[in-house]
């Protein structure tokens, strides 16, 4: 109840300030990174004290989109998206 009760004021607010629906206009805008499995990955690694995906993610960083490197782990991510 918490939750919904922070986002009905966050939303109040930048509706207030930049009009009607802005809240959700912005909402739909908001996507993960393109190399946020990378970071999984990486992340994965660390806890198991594996270096191995730490360049994949620097790879990743400075590709060209959609041209990312492809991951070392293919495990579940840690974040909440589920893009891939």
């Amino acid at each position: 109840m918490k939750d919904e009760d922070h986002i009905a004021r966050q939303r109040k607010i930048v509706d207030d300030k930049y009009g009607p629906g802005a809240f959700d206009r912005a909402q739909q805008k908001i996507k993960p990174h393109r190399c946020h499995r990378h970071l999984d990955d990486m992340l994965l690694g660390l806890y198991n004290l594996d270096l191995k995906p730490m360049p994949v993610l620097f790879q990743c960083f400075f590709s060209e989109e959609g041209k990312e490197p492809k991951r070392v782990y293919h495990s579940k991510p840690f974040s909440k998206t589920q893009s891939d």
